[in-house]
């Protein structure tokens, strides 16, 4: 596993592509199931506290 630092300022929707590098031949190396892609986005909410994600009444 590695660690990634990343500072994001701001409000609202930041996206980052995850590639392993290099990329592993088979994507069970990484935890992932057969034939799926090594490549992935994680999407974070950036400056939003997460008592504002509540359901609506």
């Amino acid at each position: 596993m590695d660690v990634f630092e990343y500072q994001v300022h701001g409000v609202g929707v930041a996206a980052i592509c995850l590639r392993p590098d290099p990329a592993p031949r088979d994507p069970r190396e990484i935890g992932l199931p057969p034939r799926s892609p090594v490549d992935y986005v994680l999407t974070l909410l950036v400056g939003v506290p997460q008592a504002e994600l509540g359901l609506a009444p």
